[in-house]
């Protein structure tokens, strides 16, 4: 009996894990912003290995911001955004590229 029940058991994980957005793109080294610096390529891979909730926000004209140890994910946000829009001269902004090691689509 109990044999029966695992291949529904993992069905039924696995389409929780759909429902719940299982096929998110996550950030690595090799997901690059585009527009970026050699220091800003630095400052991304650097923030990849960063601890606690944290976000990457870049702009077209290679302005970029990198936090981490934030308080909480939309605080990573929010502050990545307004740390790149300080810098950036792009007139459509920063976006968030990043949030806790996953890409924003």
């Amino acid at each position: 009996m109990f044999q029966k029940l695992v291949p529904v058991t993992g069905v039924l994980l696995m389409l929780a894990a759909c429902a719940q957005g299982g096929q998110e793109a996550l950030a690595t080294a090799d997901s690059l912003p585009p527009a970026l610096s050699e220091a800003g390529q630095q400052g991304y891979l650097k923030w990849l290995s960063a601890e606690g909730d944290k976000a990457f926000a870049y702009s077209g004209d290679g302005s970029w911001a990198a936090v981490s140890g934030q308080e909480s994910r939309s605080k990573a946000r929010e502050k990545a955004l307004q740390l790149c829009e300080r810098n950036s001269k792009d007139e459509e902004g920063c976006v968030l590229f990043a949030v806790n090691g996953v890409l924003q689509r």
